[in-house]
């Protein structure tokens, strides 16, 4: 069961990496025309770096996952909860970039994610909160699973099979 959800955060990790370049390649072009306040080159830029982040940590997992002293559920949970932190935050990147480019909204009104946020139309702002908690929660149940794994695995030394 291991080596399955090995190659499943590998292969989703690949999938999350290749999303982020595919982001980026219109995000390039669309930078050429636009100034460095422009708040859709900044989402897009934002949502690129954050899933190549995703991606290369979905993948680093993936490889060291033989290595965490994690039961099978443990593992499971890992697993899911690193592939839904990625497409939650894809979906909530994707949703508000959509917005901003359908009701374009000057930086200087809106300073803040929260007030550029406030003024969609409920339909997009209630999706997005939704995803990016559920992106935070996850990541935070994936990073607190790592840290156990890492530290059963430490605790376990050949000494201590001597004694």
């Amino acid at each position: 069961m291991t080596r399955r959800n090995q190659l499943r955060l590998i292969f989703h990790g690949a999938l999350v990496l290749t999303l982020s370049m595919m982001v980026e390649a219109p995000g390039l072009f669309y930078a050429f025309g636009h100034g460095t306040d422009d708040l859709v080159r900044f989402y897009l830029r934002q949502a690129h770096s954050v899933l190549m982040a995703t991606g290369i940590w979905m993948i680093a997992t993936g490889m060291t996952l033989p290595l965490l002293e994690l039961t099978e559920r443990g593992i499971t949970w890992l697993t899911w909860s690193l592939v839904f932190t990625a497409y939650t935050f894809a979906l909530a990147v994707g949703v508000f970039i959509a917005e901003l480019i359908h009701h374009p909204l000057n930086p200087q009104d809106y300073p803040t994610q929260m007030s550029q946020l406030a003024t969609m139309p409920w339909y997009v702002r209630w999706p997005n909160i939704a995803c990016l908690a559920a992106t935070g929660a996850t990541s935070l149940i994936a990073g607190l699973l790592i840290i156990r794994g890492a530290y059963m695995a430490m605790r376990d030394t050949p000494m201590n099979d001597i004694h």
